[in-house]
Order: structure tokens, then C-alpha cells, then sequence
């Protein structure tokens, strides 16, 4: 009988606790409402009589009636924020600051002028100028600050007063972003004004994670961003945050459960963008200079692969013994037409493979699926095979190598050091191959040798076309003739195709110089957990828990039944790579990455070229962590039934 009443009354606690959410929310825009249509009808009264053709602008006549709603409930705001975390975040900011609407400048007191050399106030409303350089003299900043009569989407507009990329301190932002139009996109604008090592801070309201709550949000944005100042309500700022650069620290203060009843949950967070000494690496410099870049896109080769994880990577960790891999082939279509493909994934009839190869898939292989040749895939979009000039093959394994006489015999096959030795001629002429004669016969087969003295990073790389579009560099330790491209996605961006130097993220990261965050980007596929996870939910199963942060999870495995041929070559190879995976003008592209497919636009509906301004390297970094294990169990976003 207790436990009944105790939950009887439990159920009336949360009905009247939304029945009061909804009165709070229907006072509150009451009030507001009522201030704005004060605004509004005295705005109103004052264009017909002074600015009658004003009246036709509606951002005008907005702008105006927030001036005067403002006047009417702003000094309350101002009061409240005292008791806040505004004044110490406000604070802390230092250098050349950046602040994002300061409205009449209430902000103001809280800066310390000891740490400011420049503040840049970007207000667009006009109509608030006034109070606002009135506060500014009142507090002893006029030699200070500067108003900027511009929105944060103006961003054009800073550079003509020294607001140039790179050159700012710190960006602050106080229940502003809610009103920013295209904030994923601004966010990522105002992050490169940034300093390396520069600061956000943003108090901001945000959306409630409580479905019934936020619900009552959508409810009342139907009118509510009207009547005040454009202003959201449902928000995902925090996620918009998260996503908008490389943020080397992370410290926050999320909504308490308790906030789940208010319209108004708020969070802080102070973010530094990754400084140049944790990311600059001198392999850019390496890089030969060019213009000719190549379109790149990623083909999903329908090859999904089960294998047992210490084939491939050591030490195993609990409940992670099984690795679950996608397989990619990359289209690269160069200026002159050209196109070439890295690597074909595998065969869908497998079974005509080379027997001893066809032995190792049903003896090795816990399980895969193959639905298409990569040759299928492109016919289906309308790509002529004939137009695939070359083939470069990472590797000999099965699920790169493919089927290639399905191309025209035009096309030639581009190769690693001793190749030709080990694999040629195929099955059947040799009947202990593991390739197959069809796979070679009456086309041209180019095996690079690395004679050059060209280094790019520590791997000897090889100019394929001699125009400083692509590079074959000499990865080697997996196979025989293992080989990856280094290829030019922008003048000074490029993608590392990485073929199977490593099969797991997990192998290359974190390291040093790519140290995991106390707070997992917010925009990571973590499909099973909530944006901005903690890391301690994934540091709790490293090896190495007191370097979990700092040190890659695993290294190539040197099991009897490893894949690698040979194990501290191809360590020594991942090592190298990691040089490119600490410079933020290098996308890395293994085969097997999961996290490809679950950021990056697939063939045929896109390319990779602007990887680096949509924020694409942050985000396929972490993706590995989606399979480890947390609290002892196997958890994972994405599985094959195969």
C-alpha cells in the first residue's frame, strides 16, 4: 500500500510539475509579449511620424521594438546574471576579445582590464548603440572597445577593422548564439579567427533534453523567437559548439537534472582552440607545392568483414574480440579527365579466387558479405570503365585487390616494391599463387621502385604524375608491396590513403600530439551515448589507464596468426603515420575505418575535397571508440548480420 501511494504521489509531483512548467512558460511569454507589443505599437508610432518609409523594412521595425522591449525587461536580466556564472567567465577573458551582441553592455563590469588589449563589441542593432558606448565610457573602456555595427554572419566585415583569421584571444558569448542564423556555420567561421590556443566562453540557454519540456519549447518557438529578438529556445547550442573546430581543452557545466522542469536549462563552457605545437607536424613542408588537386570520392565496396581482433591488433581487450570492418576503394577523377581508382575492395564471386586464397577466407575469415564489384558500383552511376586509367593496388590481399579484368585491359594496375616477384604469374600458371592470372593478363603492370630521393614525412614517396597531385608513398610491413597514396585535395590539403597500414583507429590514437579531450566532441557518431561524452567512459579500457589520453590503445599484431607479415616494419610504419595524423592538413583514410561512412559523403553522392572546412578530420578521429567496451560490455552502433 506505501509503495502504491508512494508512486501515486510521485506521478501527481511530476503533473503538477509540468502543469507549472507550462504556467512559468505562458507567464514568461506573456510578459514578453506584452513588452513587445509595447515596443511594437510606440516603434510604430514614431516611424509613421519621423520615418514612414521605415515602416516597409521589417528588420527595422524588429530591431526598434527590441530596443524597447529590452529598455523594459533587460535591467531584470542584468540583475540575475549577477548571481550567475556570467561575472567569472566573463572574467577570464584576455588579449584581443571578441563579444558577440553585448547589447547595452552589461557584460562590461565583469571584464578584468588587466588581461584585455581590445574588445570588438559586434552589435547589429543600432538602436542599442547608444547605451552601449555610454556603458563603455561609464567603465573606463573607451580607449578599449570598439562597436562594430555588424551581425556575427558579417563576418566579411571584420577584416576591414583588424579582425583578421587567426588573430583573436578569446570569443565570448552570453545567451547570444541562440539568435545567430546558420550558427553551425558561423560557429565554424568565428572559430578561425581564433588564436592557436585562443579561448571560447558561452553561457548560453539551450535546448531541455526532457522530452516532455522540450516539447513545451517547440510549442511556444512557434511565436517566441517574434517577440523576443529572434531568440530559440530549442537550440542545440552545446552540439553546435562541439562540432564548430579542434578544441584541445574542454571544460563545462551541463544542465543539472533538476533543470529538466525549466524552459531556460543553461550551460558554460570555456574551450581552447588546439594550439600549433599540438598539431603542427613538418610534413606539410615535405610536400612538394602545387595547384593540381584531384577530385576524391569514397566507394563503399560492399565488403564487410568479421574477423578475430588479435589477427589484427594487440593487446586484446575484454569483450573486444571481434573486429567488425567496412571496406572503402577511393574514385580519384583528376583536371585532365583521368580517372584512377586505390584499391577495388573484394570480389563478389570470392569462390574464383585463387584456391589457396579461397582455403584462407574460409579458414581465417570469421565472416564477410560481398554484394557488388566496385565495377558494378560505378557502371550503376554512370562512371565508363574505360575512363579508369589506372588501378593502384595497396595491397594483394582479397579484399583489395578485387576483380580487375572486369576493367578494360587499358587499364593499368600500379604497384608496390617486389610485387612482380612475389605475385606474378597467378593461378593458374603458378598453382601455389595466391592472384590470379586473369587478374594481370594483357594489361600494363607498373611497380614502383622509390629511386627517387623524395621524402614526404619519414615514408620515401614516389610523384605518380609528376605534378604534385598525387604520391605513392612506401608503407610497408603488411604485405609485400605495401603501398598508400598521398593525394592533394586542395592546394594545401590533402587525404592519406592508407590502405591496411593499420585496420583500427585505435592503433594510431591518441598519441602526444593527438591527446583524447577530457570531453568527446559533440559531434562524434558516438551512436550509443549522448553528444559530448566524458572520456573516462572510454579511458576505463585502455591497456594503460593512467595513459589512456595519450597513447594508442593498440599496436599491429604480432600473433602467430597476424595478418602483418611483418609486425615491426608495419609498426614502425604506423608510427610515421602518425606524424600526418597530428597535421590538420592531412585527412587519414584507412580501409577499414568505420567512422568514414558514418561522417563522410559516400559516392555517388559527394566528394571529400572540403573535408578540413567541414570539420570532417575531428570528427572521423574518435569514431573508433564506438566499439570498445564500456563498463565491461560490447556496445556498438552499427553490426552486420551476415
Amino acid at each position: 500500500m506505501a509503495s502504491r501511494l508512494v508512486e501515486r504521489w510521485t506521478s501527481y509531483t511530476e503533473l503538477f510539475w509540468y502543469i507549472g512548467l507550462g504556467l512559468t512558460g505562458m507567464i514568461l511569454l506573456c510578459i514578453s509579449t506584452r513588452a513587445h507589443w509595447s515596443g511594437l505599437l510606440l516603434t510604430l508610432r514614431d516611424m509613421v511620424i519621423a520615418h514612414p518609409r521605415d515602416l516597409v523594412d521589417i528588420k527595422r521595425v524588429r530591431d526598434a521594438t527590441f530596443v524597447r522591449f529590452w529598455a523594459r525587461v533587460g535591467p531584470m536580466f542584468e540583475e540575475g546574471d549577477k548571481d550567475t556564472a556570467v561575472p567569472k567567465l566573463v572574467s577570464q577573458a584576455t588579449g584581443v576579445v571578441v563579444e558577440l551582441g553585448p547589447g547595452t553592455g552589461a557584460q562590461l563590469p565583469y571584464f578584468d582590464q588587466t588581461k584585455i588589449n581590445k574588445i570588438f563589441g559586434i552589435e547589429p542593432n543600432a538602436g542599442l548603440h547608444v547605451q552601449l558606448r555610454e556603458r563603455v565610457k561609464t567603465c573606463g573602456l573607451t580607449d578599449l572597445y570598439q562597436v562594430i555595427p555588424h551581425g556575427t554572419e558579417d563576418i566579411e566585415e571584420f577584416e576591414k577593422v583588424g579582425i583578421l583569421p587567426g588573430t583573436v584571444d578569446t570569443i565570448i558569448s552570453v545567451q547570444v548564439l541562440c539568435s545567430v542564423p546558420r550558427l553551425d556555420a558561423n560557429l565554424r567561421r568565428l572559430y578561425t579567427l581564433l588564436k592557436p590556443g585562443g579561448q571560447l566562453i558561452v553561457y548560453e540557454h539551450v535546448r531541455n533534453q526532457d522530452p516532455i519540456t522540450y516539447f513545451v519549447q517547440r510549442l511556444y518557438s512557434v511565436i517566441w523567437p517574434f517577440f523576443v529578438g529572434n531568440c530559440h529556445l530549442t537550440c542545440d547550442t552545446f552540439r553546435s559548439i562541439m562540432k564548430s573546430g579542434d578544441w584541445s581543452r574542454i571544460d563545462m557545466v551541463l544542465p543539472k537534472p533538476e533543470d529538466t522542469s525549466t524552459l531556460f536549462p543553461r550551460i558554460h563552457v570555456v574551450q581552447s582552440r588546439r594550439s600549433k605545437a599540438m598539431f603542427e607536424s613538418t610534413v606539410t613542408k615535405t610536400i612538394p607545392e602545387s595547384d593540381v588537386c584531384f577530385e576524391v570520392a569514397i566507394v563503399d565496396t560492399t565488403t564487410n568483414i568479421v574477423c578475430h581482433a588479435p589477427s589484427l591488433i594487440q593487446p586484446i581487450i575484454k569483450n573486444h574480440e571481434y573486429l567488425h570492418l567496412p571496406t572503402y576503394a577511393f574514385l580519384l577523377k583528376h583536371p585532365s579527365g583521368r580517372n584512377l581508382l586505390f584499391d577495388l575492395g573484394g570480389r563478389k564471386d570470392w569462390r574464383n579466387l585463387a584456391p589457396g586464397t579461397v582455403n584462407a577466407l574460409e579458414t581465417r575469415v570469421t565472416n564477410f558479405d560481398i554484394t557488388s564489384n566496385v565495377s558494378d558500383i560505378l557502371t550503376s552511376s554512370n562512371i565508363e570503365l574505360a575512363s579508369v586509367t589506372s588501378i593502384i593496388l595497396s595491397h594483394w590481399h582479397w579484399d583489395h585487390v578485387g576483380d580487375p579484368s572486369t576493367f578494360p585491359k587499358s587499364t593499368s594496375l600500379i604497384v608496390g616494391p617486389g610485387f612482380r616477384k612475389s605475385f606474378m604469374p597467378g593461378y593458374p600458371s603458378n598453382a601455389s599463387a595466391n592472384l590470379l592470372d586473369t587478374d594481370f593478363e594483357g594489361r600494363e603492370v607498373q611497380e614502383i621502385e622509390f629511386a627517387s630521393s623524395l621524402d614526404i614525412g619519414e615514408f620515401a614517396a614516389h610523384d605518380l604524375l609528376e605534378d604534385g597531385s598525387i604520391f605513392i608513398l612506401n608503407t610497408a610491413g603488411h604485405t609485400v608491396g605495401h603501398i598508400s597514396a598521398l593525394v592533394r585535395t586542395t592546394p594545401t590539403t590533402f587525404v592519406f590513403l592508407g590502405g591496411d597500414i593499420c585496420h583500427n583507429g585505435g592503433v594510431i590514437r591518441p598519441t602526444q600530439s593527438v591527446q583524447m579531450p577530457d570531453t568527446i566532441p559533440g559531434d562524434v557518431p558516438l551512436l550509443a551515448y549522448p553528444n559530448g561524452c566524458p572520456c573516462s567512459v572510454f579511458t576505463a579500457c585502455h591497456p594503460t589507464p593512467d595513459e589512456a589520453r595519450k597513447k594508442p590503445y593498440f599496436e599491429v599484431s604480432r600473433d602467430a596468426a597476424s595478418w602483418y607479415e611483418d609486425p615491426k616494419v608495419a609498426h614502425d610504419s604506423v608510427t610515421k603515420l602518425q606524424a600526418f595524423d597530428a597535421d590538420e592538413n592531412v585527412l587519414v583514410a584507412i580501409a577499414h575505418d568505420e567512422g568514414l561512412g558514418r561522417v563522410c559523403d559516400m559516392f555517388p553522392k559527394g566528394t571529400i575535397n572540403d573535408w578540413q572546412t567541414k570539420g570532417w578530420k575531428q570528427r572521423i578521429r574518435w569514431g573508433f571508440l564506438n566499439a570498445l567496451p564500456v563498463q565491461g560490455h560490447t556496445v556498438r552502433g552499427k553490426t552486420w548480420a551476415l
